[in-house]
């Protein structure tokens, strides 16, 4: 599960640089710390810390599927040799310079003198759609690349813009070209104030100094001051800072670091990870403990207290919380694990209710697999296909079934 949840991280990275290369209206999302879905993670260690926490796998999986398009459990992902093999491509490959494997042709097609020549040999093994032509990089933005950032080839301008004295370079590239689009567009009022309390000027380089971990509680301050942040992520934010605090508090008294560079470190060593992980689950276990005990005190004696012996069963049922204990706060090792908690609590995972509400061949064929297992039953007992159900005492007849059911993710059936 570790490896697994560790793609994440790899995704997080890459997507962030690869979305300078991508055009606007791919499937790609720009990437930018923190990150409020997965509990405000403000870098790729922070993230990684999160993921390591058995009950927020869902939340790390539904975000790399639906969010960052990546299948993060690998359950349905197939590698690039067997999907040639599907396609009927055998090795080696004479329209691509004679490649031999899969990697020595992504090595060939990532040349730009090779792109055409690659995008035609994809369309026509049914590796691409004609309408996902839209959605390549393109020679005019790697020749404006060349020009003004130096580099000729995706490889050498993602190496380019990994290095942080390039940031403010490339973002101000990837938003001329219209290769990166902001959800909220900055007006100049708020970029003027942005200079007098941040002390940047443009929204590139405004991004690039809220990126940093020293700024970031600032720069959320300062969203929620002129409308970029929402209350409920400023107060989820404030809630995660704290929560880091306590977490780095008891990091210096079992792991002996006392700053978060150096208990990061510590944990991305392999022989401290089980320490870490522990530690992570003590401070969430004590967190779940904290908010629970609240939550019973807020209720009162009357709520808190089981029905009297002369009372029949309550009416009201305790709400389970996020942070109570039971099957859906789980964690999950598989993605059918995670899914299925998903559907059961969407709003713990984020992009799938999104996700879901897309499905509309899945969930129309519901009511049809339902028919087929009535039928299948009715077979078992004697009955054909064709005969009405039998009636059954005391109970009404199954009524058709047009209302939104939970237990599918409120897919509509």
């Amino acid at each position: 599960m570790q490896k697994k949840i560790t793609t994440i991280l790899i995704i997080v990275i890459s997507f962030f640089f690869l979305s300078l290369f991508a055009p606007s209206n791919t499937s790609a999302q720009y990437v930018r710390f923190p990150i409020p879905e997965l509990g405000y993670c403000e870098d790729p260690i922070s993230c990684y810390d999160f993921c390591q926490i058995p009950e927020n796998s869902p939340a790390c999986w539904s975000y790399g599927k639906f969010i960052l398009k990546k299948n993060v459990l690998g359950e349905e992902t197939e590698t690039p040799e067997e999907k040639a093999r599907k396609a009927g491509i055998t090795f080696p490959v004479a329209e691509l310079g004679n490649c031999t494997d899969a990697k020595s042709c992504m090595a060939y097609c990532n040349e730009p003198d090779h792109y055409e020549a690659c995008s035609q040999f994809a369309q026509k093994h049914g590796l691409r759609k004609n309408e996902d032509n839209q959605n390549e990089p393109n020679q005019k933005i790697l020749q404006a690349a060349a020009t003004e950032l130096g580099c000729t080839t995706p490889d050498a301008c993602k190496a380019f813009c990994q290095r942080e004295e390039n940031a403010t370079k490339c973002s101000e590239f990837g938003e001329k070209h219209k290769l990166i689009q902001s959800k909220n567009k900055v007006t100049r009022e708020v970029i003027a104030k942005a200079k007098q309390e941040l002390g940047c000027n443009s929204e590139s380089s405004c991004r690039t100094i809220c990126s940093q971990v020293e700024n970031q509680e600032k720069c959320m301050a300062f969203g929620k001051k002129v409308g970029l942040v929402e209350e409920e992520k400023f107060q989820k934010f404030q809630e995660n800072q704290q929560d880091q605090m306590r977490t780095l508090e008891k990091a210096k008294q079992e792991l002996g670091c006392d700053s978060r560079e150096s208990c990061s470190n510590f944990c991305e060593r392999e022989e401290n990870k089980d320490k870490c992980i522990r530690l992570h689950e003590s401070v969430s276990r004590d967190d779940r403990e904290g908010k629970n005990t609240i939550q019973s005190e807020n209720r009162g004696p009357s709520e808190n207290q089981g029905p009297s012996e002369n009372q029949g069963p309550s009416d009201k049922r305790p709400v389970q919380t996020n942070q109570s204990r039971g099957s859906d706060t789980q964690g999950c090792k598989t993605e059918a694990e995670c899914k299925a908690i998903c559907e059961k609590n969407p709003d713990k995972c984020p992009g799938f209710s999104e996700s879901s509400s897309k499905m509309g061949k899945s969930s129309a064929g519901f009511e049809a697999i339902r028919v087929k297992e009535e039928e299948e039953l009715r077979r078992q007992k004697g009955n054909s296909p064709n005969d009405s159900p039998r009636e059954i005492p005391n109970q009404e007849k199954p009524k058709e079934n047009t209302s939104t059911n939970t237990s599918n993710g409120g897919f509509p059936q």
